[in-house]
């Protein structure tokens, strides 16, 4: 099988990425894509031959039909969605509990499901905490932030190691500054 890859349009990041010719047990299926073409629109067609049961919603053809391969055409849509990334206290003071809540939405309606990886500074393979998201929302706590400020952002489903869901598309946040102030000590003293 073949992974069908989006990028933006910088090609600076996955919009999707998904393997092409996997049924629901993530079988791998002997499938080969011999084109794509996109609509205006971002639907995405792509063409090829396989020699086993593809996975398919509507077949003209539902199963292999025998012989050396069968054609297909695969129609891929994904709702776009945007990730917005708060903090529950921004400043917070060292030590304090602090919670990040990602909402994942689509302005083509419905509910995002999945994971969100959330990312602490600058280098993503650094700090990845992935959490589920559960009606479109997902939170991460933490307690341990250094004094300063660190950058927080949310991902949603780009890439093969970030499970999105197969009808929406992945977003990431805007970078959250999170300023973390010191503790300051209290002392008393009596005269």
């Amino acid at each position: 099988y073949a992974y069908l890859d989006k990028l933006n349009p910088t090609a600076s990041e996955v919009v999707y990425s998904f393997p092409l010719g996997l049924n629901g047990n993530h079988d791998a299926y002997n499938s080969l894509g011999k084109g794509i073409a996109v609509d205006s629109s971002g639907t995405a067609y792509v063409v090829g031959a396989t020699n086993s049961d593809f996975p398919t919603v509507n077949a003209l053809q539902p199963v292999f039909g025998g012989g050396e391969y069968d054609g297909f055409v695969s129609k891929v849509f994904y709702a776009i969605t945007t990730t917005q990334l708060t903090s529950s206290r921004n400043p917070s003071i060292s030590g304090q509990w602090v919670t990040f809540t990602a909402t994942v939405s689509s302005p083509s309606g419905g509910t995002p499901t999945g994971i969100v990886s959330f990312y602490q500074g600058s280098d993503p393979s650094q700090g990845v905490k992935k959490k589920l998201l559960i009606g479109g929302v997902a939170r991460w706590g933490t307690k341990t932030l250094s004094v300063g400020t660190d950058v927080v952002t949310a991902r949603y489903g780009l890439s093969r190691d970030l499970l999105g869901d197969s009808n929406f598309s992945g977003s990431t946040s805007a970078p959250l500054s999170q300023v973390v102030l010191p503790a300051t000590a209290i002392s008393l003293s009596s005269s």
